[in-house]
């Protein structure tokens, strides 16, 4: 099963574009807790709700902010 990670290069765009520079810039925006900002730029999964709400927020394409990455069980067995 695939897993998703933040395309932060993208979040970072988007944001910046908005003048959030700071993870708790984003936070403030988002409404998510900054904790949950700091985890996704460290290259945590990225949840279905995260992912939306950082979408709708910086008005960028869902697909854009998130990459797929690949589980290392899905790999071994391909």
């Amino acid at each position: 099963m695939s897993s998703f990670k933040l395309n932060v290069t993208e979040l970072r765009r988007a944001a910046e574009a908005q003048g959030d520079r700071r993870q708790s810039d984003i936070s403030r925006r988002t409404g998510l807790d900054r904790s949950v900002v700091s985890r996704l730029m460290n290259g945590r999964d990225l949840s279905l709700f995260t992912l939306m709400r950082l979408s709708t927020t910086y008005g960028v394409n869902a697909t854009l902010l998130a990459q797929e990455s690949g589980d290392a069980c899905d790999e071994a067995a391909a």
